[in-house]
């Protein structure tokens, strides 16, 4: 792999502690564990094509922490660092990391506001827990750029390998992922989901109500009225 001058400059030991809270350079608790989930699915080979595994084990919470000879002489220290190799993310560090979220509660809960504004939209429109969980998916891998970039790093995928993918990340049966994306489900024929047909990359297989409601619905607490007259604004005359 190659390095760059920033890389080189600096040598990390990476710890297995993965905080569950958030952190400025950390995704939401729920979407790390559906990274962990994916990079355990894919191995060794969906981990060598993420260029960048500094950037995403800060983004998973797992601590970067300088070598113990980082505080050595300066010039020796800047001949280690000029040598040493980019941290790594292993098979065996996900494993570990995996099962540590798997068995965190607030691994399995959405983040707020999303939580809240799902709720009072699944209430309005009657969506079912499926319909929800896809839909949170969808919303955070629309802002999330390293669960973006894991879920690409798969590349062009059909549909049902993209539906496969959803019912591993989601664990959720097929047949249920099948029923949500349909052309007839609630999500499809409101207008909040739909599923792009053909070959695509994960994050654009799936279309959003709009690129304001994926951002809003994250960061802002909305009234289901708001997202309702979204749906009314696109749908047709």
């Amino acid at each position: 792999m190659a390095l760059s001058a920033h890389q080189r400059r600096r040598r990390h030991l990476i710890s297995d502690s993965l905080p569950t809270g958030f952190a400025p350079e950390a995704g939401a608790p729920i979407a790390r564990l559906w990274i962990l989930r994916l990079l355990n699915r894919g191995g060794a080979k969906l981990l060598k094509d993420i260029s960048d595994h500094a950037t995403l084990a800060q983004h998973l919470g797992v601590a970067l922490e300088p070598a113990p000879n980082a505080e050595d002489d300066e010039s020796d220290a800047d001949s280690a660092f000029d040598t040493a190799p980019a941290p790594e993310l292993t098979a065996a560090l996900i494993r570990r990391q995996l099962r540590s979220a798997e068995a965190d509660p607030a691994s399995h809960q959405l983040p707020e506001p999303l939580a809240s504004n799902l709720s009072a939209l699944t209430h309005k429109l009657g969506l079912g827990s499926s319909a929800v969980q896809v839909l949170a998916f969808c919303i955070l891998l629309a802002n999330d750029n390293q669960l973006e970039e894991c879920c690409n790093a798969l590349g062009s995928l059909n549909d049902n390998r993209s539906m496969s993918i959803l019912e591993h990340l989601l664990d959720l049966p097929l047949a249920q992922v099948r029923t949500t994306l349909a052309h007839h489900s609630p999500l499809h024929q409101s207008g909040l989901l739909r599923m792009e047909h053909g070959t695509h990359y994960m994050s654009s297989k799936f279309d959003l109500l709009s690129v304001e409601f994926s951002a809003r619905i994250v960061h802002d607490r909305l009234e289901p009225i708001e997202v309702l007259r979204g749906l009314l604004n696109l749908a047709p005359a």
